[in-house]
């Protein structure tokens, strides 16, 4: 079985490891491709592993002036791993009051988009950033929204019906302007036939099919294409409009990979420099997600590499200033060997 860390590298930009299909072949998808994806299941097939894995891959290849993460955990725990990273966009969202407020925001932001596409002459976010620079403007980050329980959200415990309706409402706008707008809706449920969830499941046309005990559920969702899903944890069947395969994805949580030892701390630490030399600024999630470690070990990484002077102090969001170009490293480097 491969290890998160070791099917990380396969991947770059907004890319994420989907899993392997029948014939072990290692497959990948852009969410800007995508645009929104829904992923169904029920407890412990799956679908906590893989938005792990999606997340971390993203913050891995991405800085957060590249992506920011808006993200609704009505469990209040589901998410808390991610509380601290600095490609929030606000808070993590737990209460419905938040979640409100926080898809709300999304919404606005989406609108401000295309207003701002519209006088700019552009109608895409990749037109936009295109052309930012000749504006002396700054590129646009994509918006991740990342749900826990879409039907939680939706029709939560207790609500009325306008508290529903409104939820819903904009949850359809966020889904109808996020390709154009640069924002991509990422959603778990359980429930994806549910009388209150069947018109926003549908307006999906990316979907991740984890085993569902219902099997109206499953048939809702992907047809007599549902049939083939076992009740394996981790087997999915994955459907991008009118396409459909088995995919077996990862069963191991991105964050599960211990200290490092003694004999791999040297390497690590080597890795770490490489990445570095490479950008302007570095920090802990960076390097968690580059190298699979715990935040304990990318913060001794971070450490140690002060201590040489390839990295500044950290400034009050966790990032520190590299201070060695990739030329004076390789220079460094190249004595090294000679001497």
């Amino acid at each position: 079985m491969y290890s998160f860390k070791e099917l990380l590298p396969l991947t770059k930009g907004m890319e994420f490891p989907l899993g392997f299909d029948k014939k072990g072949n290692f497959r990948k998808e852009d969410l800007s491709e995508l645009n929104h994806l829904l992923i169904s299941g029920g407890s412990g097939f799956g679908k906590s592993n893989f938005i792990d894995s999606l997340v971390m891959s993203l913050i891995a290849h991405n800085g957060p002036e590249k992506v920011r993460f808006v993200m609704c955990d009505t469990k209040e725990s589901e998410f808390s791993r991610y509380a601290n990273i600095e490609h929030l966009l606000m808070p993590v969202a737990t209460t419905q009051r938040e979640i409100s407020v926080s898809l709300g925001l999304v919404l606005s932001q989406g609108q401000d988009r295309l207003k701002k596409f519209g006088e700019n002459g552009v109608k895409t976010i990749s037109s936009f950033n295109d052309i930012a620079w000749e504006n002396f403007d700054r590129e646009l980050p994509r918006i991740v929204v990342v749900v826990d329980d879409l039907a939680a959200v939706i029709n939560p415990p207790g609500s009325t019906g306008n508290a529903h309706s409104y939820m819903s409402e904009r949850i359809e706008e966020i889904l109808s302007i996020g390709r154009a707008a640069g924002i991509h809706f990422i959603a778990a449920t359980q429930t994806p036939a549910k009388k209150k969830m069947r018109n926003i499941s549908s307006q999906f046309l990316s979907k991740l099919l984890f085993y569902l005990p219902s099997r109206a559920d499953m048939r809702f969702l992907a047809g007599e294409r549902a049939q083939g899903i076992k009740s394996e944890p981790g087997e999915a069947l994955f459907c991008n409009g009118e396409e459909s395969e088995i995919i077996h994805t990862l069963l191991l949580k991105p964050g599960d990979f211990g200290e490092i030892d003694a004999d791999s701390e040297t390497d690590l630490i080597d890795k770490a420099a490489e990445i570095a030399v490479d950008e302007r600024a570095i920090n802990e999630t960076t390097l968690q997600g580059s190298l699979g470690v715990s935040g304990k070990c990318a913060s001794k990484i971070l450490f140690q590499l002060e201590e040489i002077g390839l990295v500044g102090s950290p400034n009050s969001y966790g990032n520190r200033e590299v201070l060695v170009s990739r030329e004076q490293w390789d220079e460094a480097m190249r004595q090294i060997e000679n001497e």
